[in-house]
């Protein structure tokens, strides 16, 4: 068996999904931190933006799982 699969298969639960992050992540240098943590950072400040939309938009009439009233029968 190859290294490379045997890496793969040691990494298979999520503890040992979670080391290896860790072990990855002690390698990277400050200036990669920084911007590792500037990118997490944009990306949580666009999840909450859209978080924020999607309950401005279920108070919306015609959002999802409401239906329109027609006059029409």
């Amino acid at each position: 068996m190859s290294n490379k699969s045997q890496q793969s298969w040691n990494n298979a639960t999520w503890i040992a999904s979670r080391r290896a992050i860790i072990r990855q992540s002690l390698k990277l240098t400050i200036r990669e931190r920084l911007q590792a943590l500037e990118d997490l950072c944009e990306t949580a400040q666009t999840l909450s933006r859209m978080k924020i939309r999607h309950k401005k938009s279920d108070s919306h009439p015609l959002s999802p799982g409401k239906t329109q009233k027609s006059g029409k029968a």
